[in-house]
């Protein structure tokens, strides 16, 4: 079972047929990709950013200092030393009754 040798002649590859259309489509996926983040870029910076609310605002340490807030009062007398029986009472002293409150007004608003 000897087989003849396989003599038929190949033909040459063409020269300039190269198959370039899956690389120029992708190139233009990637084009279309960054105009597209970058024109949202150039948005969201011409809009100013994230949005921003009158509540945003962070008071300064001096405005704290000077509320009339009994809790931002309760706060401030705290003690600063870090013994377990100063904390304990620090603890002991604190109201913790409008928690629940606050915690719903909180919930409330975000919901909205």
């Amino acid at each position: 079972m000897d087989q003849a040798p396989n003599t038929t002649p190949v033909p040459p590859m063409p020269q300039g047929s190269t198959k370039t259309t899956g690389s120029t489509s992708s190139v233009i996926a990637i084009i279309v990709i960054v105009l597209l983040l970058a024109a949202g870029g150039i948005y969201y910076l011409m809009m100013g950013g994230a949005p921003t609310t009158a509540n945003d605002t962070m008071p300064t340490a001096e405005e704290v200092q000077n509320s009339d807030d009994p809790d931002v009062q309760a706060a401030l007398s705290q003690s600063s030393s870090d013994d377990l029986s100063s904390i304990e009472a620090d603890l002991n002293a604190t109201d913790f009754g409008s928690v629940d409150a606050a915690m719903t007004d909180v919930n409330s608003s975000s919901a909205q």
